[in-house]
């Protein structure tokens, strides 16, 4: 049998044309034929009972909104047609029903829209309150003489402005299309609304009644009415006003505009919608807001966020550029509370009372309540509370009934934090203390750990998972030695063990002699759980393949080279046992936890390639940063044959994801290589049957190449500073020696005097000194012969032969400067020479006399004005020619007197401090140029070439000493006696018969 289905858009659609058609006339009554029907008062009755029963089965259900609309259609052309007081009283008792539930379901949705969770299920929701909004409105299309009897109720007229501000608000987000429903629903609004607005004037103006008003604040919570509403000035009189110049509302009656100090409502700035704390409050939903008149608040929300009046604000904060969020909520109980900002409490609590939690200050009963994050805004009893303490105490507690948190930062928390710290960090332990019966409740709850201490003087730490266990005095395991993250439980009767150990990424450091072996910390973990056997020397796994793999890796990089007491192997010896034992054979699949583990234990082996590739003669190896015992070549093998068996068991299950590792590659031969080099070190069964012999051949030294440059130059200083005696493998004059060692001094810019010490820890092996000696050496030139000649203080023979060894192979140094050092300590006359007392020499500028330096410095110390300044012209003299001659007259004047002045200088040269040559005749020095000025520039110039020139004298004295050291007995000797008795700078003439 066919049926209508009321819930499409088309039935309502098609209801609403048959009822509006007009059909043929009839004689005796004003009625179409088709109408008469409808003033039937028994028809009429029925018509309406039906109606109200299809009501009541669709009043809880909003998705039949067109049926919904259909019936009021129908309640409204009964209306229209009968001329019984009774069935007309009856419609207008139907369509009150029929708006009380279409605006049930308006406000159910728009409830629904404010806790979305994304924008475009909000706005979804938006539309179809919106939709349901219109519907509501319809009811009120009827003849305006009713229309002004319903509209003289405050409810009624509260209902329609506030549907009228939603449509307003809203209608953006319709999709809305000639000839829809819809588009049918948003213009006979728009009729109604021009309809009554006069008659809610009247109403509001006149009679002062209050459902613009109710309206607003069911739209705007913090919304509060003290002056009354009149026409606006100006704005025809559908615009009215209400307020003072601090807050002015006005309201339009034909499109329920509503405008704030003349800005419509809006949400919050984007800046508060990015905060943490919105997000903590209110999720992703957006909030509409409205100016608030609170001090110190910016915004009030427009409606009630759960029940609650919410205000919001900002503050800066202190020395930085952000800000907190300023919350303040006022419940229907008047109860007003204020958000605490996070970062108030971070470090005053654990991390999950802070986290976890949103905090209020309760303003009427002084305390600050701890809202569960999940629910922020609902207060409860049964909530922690932070309050303060009883009177006469001072100070804060945490509380929640007869539990009260124990301060993290007491005495008592740091003592079970030392306990605890091995699995756990100080933020994440809470601490209860349970008044009723002084019992101590410690609760880890990352590790869905806790444990409990009952007061008193010799109670334990008892752990409430394993019962009758208790937190074991000796740490000690036996085995994982260096494994920091773990925690060992005893048992009361029988003194059994089990050890603890949170899962993670397992990090390693160098302590000594062995590795410090730590598990990283994760928010979300769980806990491997060991029973320790004795009798068979081996900790217990719980049968899973992780809880194997992790006690095998854990074996192996707490190994050392010494077997555990427990175990009596070394770790690595017991990780390759649980490697190779069936039980890690027994699985389906493997899980991404159990490849990760077993990619680190491949890693174990060393990668051996070789370097180059194609030579063959070296290899390169990358180790992991654990002992060499530790990395064994059998990991690798035994991970990959674990794996090849997953990829067999792999055609059982099609349908898995296929996640193919990559374990380190290494080449064969080298491998078979390391495992006969390292068999000696290796027990049975765990390497040492891989010895033998077969491979062994003669070793070819590397070193024969004993003639190289290096190699000579090193021998040839050691042989002079072991001897004493100066060896030279080539012939060199003093004056070459002399030019070798200047040019070197004139690689710095700076050559430091004697008074710059060098201490003598300098001279010993480093290889900085292979990288590049000559700045060092050669501005301490001075020093270095302070350092090496005769004396107690100088370094030993050894430590000089090393040094000057790493100087001569680093090729970076002219072996003649090397060959003048080791002179320099085993001369004995070399003592003699001393370098010139003076604190620095700058041997790139010369140590003579430059005339052509002076002359250049001089020139920027010239005179404006000269005596030409004063001629005059000629006769007839062009002013250009004038210029001209006076121009070359100054510059013939100028050159003289500075050629006069250099060779007055010249005569006094060599001097340190010259003094300025009198000026005789014309033209004088003085005219032309600066003269004191000239003077410091002369003075610093001569006193340089003059401590050069003493350097210089000084590097000759060496250069002839070494030169006839290294020539004839006789020589040494002239020059023995000679230079006992000179250490002036002057030139010294020798004369040989």
């Amino acid at each position: 049998m066919p049926s209508v289905v009321f819930k499409k858009v088309e039935t309502c659609i098609f209801i609403l044309q048959i009822i509006r058609q007009a059909g043929p006339s009839t004689k005796d009554s004003v009625l179409r034929a088709g109408h008469v029907i409808l003033d039937d008062d028994r028809f009429a009755t029925v018509l309406l009972a039906e109606i109200a029963n299809a009501a009541g089965r669709i009043e809880e259900n909003w998705e039949s909104a067109p049926e919904l609309s259909a019936l009021i259609f129908l309640t409204q052309r009964v209306l229209s047609v009968s001329t019984s007081t009774r069935v007309r009283d009856l419609c207008l008792a139907q369509l009150s029903t029929l708006r009380i539930t279409s605006f049930k379901w308006v406000t159910l949705v728009r409830e629904q829209a404010s806790y979305s969770d994304t924008d475009t299920h909000r706005n979804d929701s938006i539309a179809r309150s919106t939709y349901l909004a219109l519907i509501c409105v319809s009811t009120f299309d009827i003849e305006s003489p009713v229309l002004e009897q319903i509209l003289e109720i405050e409810r009624n007229a509260s209902v329609w402005i506030q549907c009228c501000m939603m449509i307003h608000d809203r209608k953006g987000l319709l999709e809305m299309t000639p000839g829809c429903l819809l588009q049918i629903l948003y213009d006979r609004w728009q009729i109604v609304s021009y309809r009554s607005y006069r008659v809610l004037a009247l109403n509001v103006v006149h009679k002062k009644k209050q459902a613009i008003d109710l309206a607003i604040k069911e739209a705007w919570a913090a919304y509060h009415s003290d002056s009354p509403w009149s026409v606006a000035p100006g704005g025809g009189n559908h615009w009215l006003v209400t307020g003072d110049r601090s807050l002015l509302v006005h309201f339009n009656l034909l499109t329920a505009e509503l405008l704030i100090n003349g800005r419509p409502l809006a949400r919050l700035p984007s800046d508060y919608e990015s905060h943490k704390t919105y997000r903590t409050l209110f999720g992703q939903s957006p909030v509409d807001v409205m100016p608030s008149e609170l001090p110190g608040m910016q915004f009030s929300g427009q409606r009630k966020h759960t029940g609650q009046t919410i205000h919001l604000g900002k503050e800066s904060i202190p020395g930085s550029e952000d800000f907190d969020i300023c919350v303040r909520a006022f419940s229907e109980e008047h109860r007003v509370r204020e958000f605490v900002p996070v970062r108030l409490l971070t470090g005053a609590f654990p991390d999950a009372f802070v986290e976890d939690y949103a905090h209020w200050y309760d303003l009427d009963g002084g305390y600050v309540e701890f809202c569960p994050v999940k629910d922020p805004w609902q207060a409860s009893s049964s909530h922690w509370r932070l309050q303060q303490k009883r009177p006469g105490q001072n100070g804060w507690c945490l509380v929640k009934g007869e539990v009260s948190l124990v301060n993290i930062r007491s005495q008592t928390a740091g003592s079970l934090f030392s306990i605890l710290q091995p699995i756990e960090r100080a933020s994440r332990l809470h601490c209860k203390f349970h008044t009723s019966s002084s019992t101590l409740e410690i609760d880890m709850p990352r590790l869905r750990l806790s444990f409990s201490l009952q007061s008193g003087q010799h109670s334990s730490i008892r752990s409430r998972q394993y019962r009758g266990m208790k937190i074991d005095p000796d740490q000690s395991l036996g085995t994982l030695v260096g494994l920091r993250s773990k925690l060992i439980l005893l048992h009361e009767n029988d003194h059994s063990r089990k050890v603890l150990i949170p899962d993670g990424a397992v990090t390693w450091v160098k302590n000594g002699g062995h590795v410090a072996v730590n598990i990283g910390w994760q928010a979300v973990s769980k806990l491997h759980v060991y029973s320790v056997d004795n009798q068979l020397g081996r900790l217990v796994d719980n049968g899973s393949l992780q809880s194997k793999l992790t006690l095998c890796y854990l074996h192996a990089v707490t190994s050392f080279c010494v077997p555990d007491v427990l175990t009596k192997k070394t770790g690595t010896e017991q990780s390759l046992s649980i490697l190779r034992s069936a039980s890690m054979r027994s699985f389906s699949q493997l899980t991404p936890e159990n490849i990760s583990i077993l990619v680190e234990l491949a890693r174990l082996t060393p990668v051996r390639k070789y370097y180059p590739a194609n030579e063959r003669v070296m290899q390169s190896v990358e180790w992991q940063n654990l002992g060499c015992l530790v990395h064994h070549d059998d990991f690798r093998e035994r991970v990959q044959a674990i794996i090849d068996q997953d990829s067999r068991m792999r055609m059982f299950y099609p349908h898995s994801q296929r996640n193919e590792p990559t374990l380190p590659v290494s080449d064969k031969e080298l491998l078979q290589r390391d495992r006969i080099r390292s068999s000696s070190f290796r027990t049975s069964g765990f390497g040492a049957e891989g010895h033998t012999s077969t491979f062994d051949g003669p070793y070819t030294e590397r070193g024969r190449n004993h003639q190289s440059e290096g190699f000579s130059r090193v021998f040839t200083l050691c042989k002079t500073i072991h001897e004493g005696t100066l060896h030279s493998g080539r012939t060199i004059t003093d004056q070459d020696l002399l030019s070798h060692i200047w040019g070197f001094l004139c690689l710095p810019e700076e050559v430091h005097g004697p008074a710059m010490v060098v201490e003598k820890a300098t001279v010993k092996h480093d290889a900085t000194w292979l990288l590049d000696p000559v700045d060092f050496v050669s501005a301490h030139w001075c020093s270095i012969h302070q350092l090496l000649r005769s004396g107690t203080t100088r370094p030993n023979k050894h430590q000089v032969m090393i040094w000057l060894s790493v100087l001569a192979f680093s090729d970076k140094i002219p072996m003649a400067v090397l060959e003048t050092f080791a002179a320099f300590y085993v001369i004995p006359t070399m003592a003699a020479c001393r370098p010139p007392s003076r604190p620095s020499f700058q041997p790139t500028k010369g140590y003579a006399l430059n005339k052509n330096v002076l002359k250049c410095q001089i020139q920027s110390v010239t005179r404006d004005r000269t005596p030409e300044s004063l001629d005059r012209p000629n006769r007839g003299e062009k002013y250009g020619a004038f210029k001209l001659r006076i121009a070359k007259k100054t510059q013939r004047n100028r050159a003289q007197a500075l050629n006069n002045f250099i060779a007055g200088l010249c005569t006094q040269w060599p001097t340190s401090t010259p003094s300025a040559p009198n000026s005789q005749g014309s033209p004088k020095f003085e005219d032309y140029y600066n003269s004191q000025e000239a003077m410091a520039i002369v003075r610093k110039s001569f006193s340089e070439w003059y401590d050069n020139g003493e350097l210089r004298g000084y590097l000759t004295r060496v250069a002839s000493v070494f030169f006839w050291s290294t020539s004839t007995s006789c020589g040494r000797a002239l020059a023995a006696v000679f230079y006992a008795s000179s250490t002036s700078p002057a030139k010294t003439r020798i004369y040989f018969n």
